[in-house]
């Protein structure tokens, strides 16, 4: 399986990608390394989970 087409910045994005599907990608990894891979203005919705996460249960 080939990796999805990324962003124009693809090459510093693609130890991040996870899955695409059409215009939709999902990328995998520290919020904050993930996002400075990232061109400006190209993210409409980011989804978190805490550190502590494991913790809850």
């Amino acid at each position: 399986m080939s990796p999805p087409a990324l962003l124009p910045s693809g090459d510093r994005l693609r130890g991040y990608a996870y899955r695409a599907s059409g215009p939709v990608q999902l990328h995998l990894g520290d919020a904050r390394d993930a996002l400075t891979a990232m061109p400006d203005t190209s993210v409409d919705c980011i989804m978190t989970s805490p550190p502590y996460w494991s913790l809850l249960h």
